[in-house]
């Protein structure tokens, strides 16, 4: 099934509980950016106004593009939701990372704000079925740190995933899909540099929730893991992680 992107502007008047609201929206198809209907969105992520317009840019997932390797697409819209420049990253332009086929990259993605200070926001990405072809080691997933500039290119990625120790060795295995989903999660250890939480849907392996906490040069400080056993130590059937997202501080 083909989805669809919705650009919705909403003008809303309160009057104590009283509220009038004018909602427009356009709506845009995998069609108009010359993918296909089965190369969905997948997941995006507001950016920041790249081209100085005044309007937000949006990076957007799409897993599903060329048969699933997955791949990237950078959106301006204009003051009126129509699309003033796209540019999409994939196996044919990323040469910064070795995309695998059935990879799925872009699952996932959140920003994660300006890392590298070139006034550009920085994205963190999955890839969940990322597949080193190392046997037995497919289907290990991973997540990328995706460093953007001015252009709308590139500038770097910096990976994390199981192949690199970010997962012990000892209880990697196939089908752990790291990077099931991912969201920055603020500043928690309050070091001045956002932190990432990962999970791991292992189907079946060991699911987890990994709470990274990063440094400025994108590498990971420590990190802990939450799984299965550790809601008031008992164990929890079912446990998938298929989606997590930062709420800001509750409590």
């Amino acid at each position: 099934m083909m989805k669809q992107l919705l650009i919705i502007t909403m003008l809303i008047l309160a009057c104590g509980f009283a509220t009038a609201t004018n909602i427009t929206y356009v709506k845009h198809q995998a069609s108009d950016f010359g993918l296909l209907g089965s190369e969905d969105f997948k997941s995006m992520s507001q950016g920041s106004d790249i081209d100085s317009d005044g309007n937000n840019d949006v990076l957007i997932g799409l897993p599903a593009l060329n048969g699933s390797y997955g791949g990237l697409m950078i959106v301006d819209f204009m003051d009126n939701g129509s699309v003033d420049y796209f540019m999409i990253h994939d196996y044919t332009n990323i040469t910064e990372w070795n995309l695998t086929n059935s990879g799925t990259l872009g699952n996932d993605v959140d920003n994660i704000g300006d890392w590298d200070g070139n006034g550009v926001d920085d994205f963190v990405v999955a890839s969940w079925n990322y597949n080193p072809a190392v046997a037995p080691d497919f289907y290990l997933g991973s997540v990328l740190l995706v460093e953007l500039d001015t252009d709308y290119s590139i500038l770097d990625i910096t990976e994390l995933s199981a192949t690199n120790g970010m997962i012990d060795n000892n209880s990697r295995s196939a089908f752990d899909r790291f990077g099931s989903c991912v969201t920055n999660l603020g500043d928690i250890d309050n070091d001045g540099v956002n932190d990432i939480a990962v999970g791991r849907d292992g189907t079946g392996l060991d699911e987890s929730l990994y709470i990274l906490r990063m440094n400025s040069d994108f590498s990971v400080k420590d990190y802990e893991v939450i799984n299965d056993t550790d809601y008031n130590g008992t164990a929890i059937t079912q446990f998938a992680i298929q989606g997590c997202q930062g709420v800001g501080d509750i409590n």
